[in-house]
């Protein structure tokens, strides 16, 4: 049987879905939890990739995902497949560590965006791990009731937004929320094999109307021609910022010192990769580098001292501003993922 093909165009939303290979869990300790919610972060900055909920199961996870740019498999793609190595790394394992492709399910927005947050959150207690959504520290409705604003890589104003403001959209999406899963929402979640799509009629007509439901290789040109190429800064053009923000030379930005930390080489290498998401490859060759390992430990390295260092951390953000603030068409290059 043919794989179904993914319906992507800027600003999507979808109910994206994996398990463990077996039913294994795929999250054994608290860090597990987080390595994720981080990696989710990443394909903001790389992807602009929106989770505006997640629940992070045991053994799987729900996200409820918006992309502004019609990307969602290059930025889930990255999202397990860097999780895979840090699972299989920190288990001395190796191989798949899901059962296979991951399940998105197109959402119409105006019908039922609301009621598949819901069904998200309600996740663990469905499963009998808690008798109250709030209480499971893995989703993100605990910061929807709250004035908690959570992980980074959560976005909470379009669903609260559609509850009111303040304290008063928490109480009404939390009343929403207890009210329980819509049963022909469950029925639909219910069948073997859920459709690709939860969407009324309108919203269907208009996929149809935008051709996405051709098959073939017909359908992947239409899907293409519908969805630009993503824009990103160009490496060059990072350099160039980062060389100024330090007050150092191109060549010295770019110099790797054996045993000596260099920080504007670091802090570049760590937002070529977040910015762009080229593959490690090309980010190797422009900084000299023979392994793409080595820019995946400088990438990993350069964020662990920024979760230490507070004055890090702001000197990077500072540079990233100075790019969204500076940026002209003639220092944009295509990203060619």
């Amino acid at each position: 049987m043919a794989r179904p093909l993914r319906i992507e165009f800027e600003g999507a939303w979808y109910h994206v879905m994996n398990r463990g290979a077996n039913r294994q869990n795929i999250f054994l300790n608290d860090y597990d939890y987080q390595y994720f919610l981080t990696l989710l972060y990443d394909c903001r900055e790389m992807w602009g990739l929106e989770t505006h909920g997640f629940c992070l199961m045991p053994n799987h996870y729900h996200l409820l995902a918006h992309t502004p740019h019609a990307n969602l498999s290059r930025a889930i793609r990255h999202l397990n497949g860097v999780y895979t190595q840090h699972f299989n790394k920190s288990n001395r394992r190796d191989g798949s560590l899901f059962r296979g492709r991951y399940k998105s399910i197109l959402v119409d927005q105006e019908s039922y965006l609301l009621q598949v947050a819901r069904y998200i959150h309600l996740n663990p207690v469905k499963a009998g791990l808690v008798v109250n959504p709030e209480d499971f520290p893995w989703s993100s409705y605990r910061f929807y009731v709250s004035d908690n604003i959570g992980p980074r890589a959560l976005r909470r104003d379009v669903i609260l937004d559609q509850f009111g403001k303040g304290w008063e959209a928490l109480a009404k999406l939390k009343e929403f929320t207890e009210a329980g899963i819509d049963e022909k929402l469950e029925r639909f979640y219910q069948r073997q094999r859920p459709g690709s799509i939860l969407a009324n009629q309108k919203f269907l007509d208009w996929i149809k109307q935008k051709g996405f439901l051709i098959s073939g290789q017909e359908k992947a040109s239409a899907i293409n021609k519908e969805a630009p190429p993503n824009k990103a800064p160009s490496l060059n053009y990072i350099l160039s910022v980062v060389s100024q923000a330090y007050e150092v030379s191109l060549t010295q930005v770019k110099k790797l010192q054996r045993g000596t930390s260099n920080e504007p080489r670091d802090t570049a290498i760590y937002l070529s990769r977040k910015l762009t998401g080229l593959p490690l490859s090309k980010i190797a060759h422009l900084f000299g580098c023979c392994r793409q390992s080595a820019i995946s430990n400088a990438i990993s390295r350069l964020g662990k001292q920024m979760n230490r260092d507070q004055g890090l951390r702001e000197r990077v953000e500072t540079i990233k501003k100075t790019m969204n603030a500076n940026q002209r068409t003639e220092d944009v290059a295509v990203v060619q993922m």
